[in-house]
């Protein structure tokens, strides 16, 4: 059996495949913390943290950096050792969680498994900004297990986005062209 495909099919497949890897074993970088403070930090002193809680646009008492745990609750106030480890020990559970769906499409041969450092690290945010069964029975979390992954980079920017478009951009560009967006 032959199978044919055009010199487009083979350029993008081509595209798609280089440079992934196993993801299972990758390590978010540097960058991507720097990146993830600006996003998660205050709005007013990009990149640091919220030392006192507040309610994040949804109504959520949150803290740090986007921190919404036993410790975000009214009238709370935190030090910048405290909100860098809650940020260290949430960024560390979200990663935990996308290996953890990672290691079963390994399992079960599924091309999603392979992943680039960027797509990794822009999978961490939106489960970091989202939760981990959100991201987990999303549409573009199925998209991703299955290969597809420019269909995967278009979904981010519609996915629980309402009033999170900034985010949702720049999730889009670190996820497809591996840019570090600070908007």
């Amino acid at each position: 059996m032959k199978i044919r495909i055009t010199e487009n099919q083979l350029n993008r497949l081509i595209n798609e495949t280089e440079n992934r890897g196993d993801g299972t074993i990758l390590r978010a970088s540097q960058k991507f913390w720097d990146w993830l403070r600006w996003h998660e930090g205050s709005i007013v002193k990009k990149g640091e943290p919220m030392l006192k809680t507040y309610k994040d646009s949804v109504g959520v008492w949150t803290i740090g950096y986007g921190h919404t745990g036993k410790e975000a609750y009214k009238g709370n106030v935190i030090t910048n050792d405290r909100a860098n480890e809650l940020f260290v020990n949430d960024v560390k559970d979200a990663a935990k969680c996308v290996k953890r769906f990672l290691n079963t499409w390994k399992k079960n041969n599924n091309e999603g498994y392979r992943l680039k450092l960027n797509e990794y690290e822009a999978i961490i945010s939106l489960v970091i900004n989202s939760g981990c069964s959100g991201v987990r029975t999303s549409d573009f979390i199925q998209k991703v297990k299955n290969g597809k992954y420019s269909e995967a980079a278009e979904s981010i920017l519609t996915y629980k986005s309402v009033g999170l478009e900034n985010r949702r951009n720049g999730e889009y560009e670190l996820f497809k062209n591996g840019k570090y967006l600070r908007e």
